[in-house]
């Protein structure tokens, strides 16, 4: 009877500890790349970043903004193209950028800065990609909207275009309108 009772007790702890281990879930970590909701061109003047129309000569920076920020990315790649074609003219500038940052550990929204030449008016266009380094399994986000105010500063669109196991790319344009 001593030993139905101990084989009975042994029993009863094995089937708790097996219901305890099948209720704890495994938590789950999912990476996803930034919600943007296009690009925000400021003019530097004296030293301040301000919301207004660029004009040839004026130092700009153009911004890709976040609406939602990303989740568990690493590494991030952003590469800027910048073409600025006066009215009637061929390209003056042709630029590409490149810069590389650790997003988890600071995930501010990305920002590229230049001089417009001082060449009158024309047209600015910015291209950007991001490719995203995940930390954890991926998942596509929505795309933010479409942007073209010149009064508000905002412009263009970017958007997830490709996504696997290991890394999210976004990509974007705008045009920018340069003014005398």
């Amino acid at each position: 009877m001593k030993i139905n009772k101990r084989i009975f007790s042994g029993s009863l702890c094995a089937v708790i500890a097996v219901l305890l281990l099948a209720s704890c879930e495994e938590e789950k970590h999912i990476s996803h790349v930034p919600t943007f909701e296009g690009f925000q061109v400021y003019v530097v003047k004296d030293k301040k970043l301000t919301v207004d129309k660029p004009s040839s000569g004026d130092s700009i920076v153009v911004e890709a903004v976040q609406s939602q920020l990303g989740s568990l990315l690493y590494k991030a790649i952003y590469k800027w193209g910048i073409v600025f074609r006066p009215q009637g003219a061929d390209a003056v500038l042709d630029t590409t950028i490149t810069k590389k940052v650790v997003y988890d550990s600071n995930p501010v929204n990305p920002r590229v800065g230049l001089r417009l030449p001082n060449v009158g008016p024309g047209y600015a266009s910015v291209s950007f990609e991001a490719e995203y380094s995940y930390s954890a399994t991926g998942e596509m986000v929505s795309s933010g909207g479409n942007y073209n105010d010149p009064n508000t500063g905002r412009y263009g669109q970017i958007t997830m275009v490709n996504s696997s196991q290991l890394y999210g790319v976004c990509r974007g344009r705008a045009s920018v309108t340069v003014y005398p």
